[in-house]
């Protein structure tokens, strides 16, 4: 499975998807990781770590979003709508409070 870590884009929010050591045991199970380009800086993991536990650093969210798998930690904001696809399970919190867009997967 391909696994999408994107960074969280929600002000203030420093905390990441998955951290190093997560991303280690997913790719020993044989997943693929991406991780966006310090996705987990203000939780003190820097991409040297996620590389080191096997995970493949991107350059930007739409190739974070080039998996099966989406893993954030906050709801989904409006730049993020239009990277996602019926395809993409997601593993997040929702808040349903909001308007969603209206995707087959929500």
């Amino acid at each position: 499975m391909k696994i999408g870590v994107p960074k969280e884009i929600k002000p203030q929010e420093g905390r990441v998807g998955l951290m190093p050591a997560e991303v280690s045991g997913l790719v020993a199970a044989g997943n693929t990781v991406y991780v966006e380009t310090n996705a987990g800086l203000l939780s003190g993991a820097a991409d040297a770590n996620y590389a080191a536990a096997g995970a493949t650093i991107v350059g930007s969210p739409v190739e974070a979003y080039d998996a099966d798998l989406i893993v954030k930690v906050k709801e989904f904001l409006t730049p993020e709508y239009g990277l996602l696809e019926a395809r993409h399970t997601v593993f997040t919190n929702l808040d349903t409070s909001k308007n969603l867009p209206d995707l087959a997967i929500l």
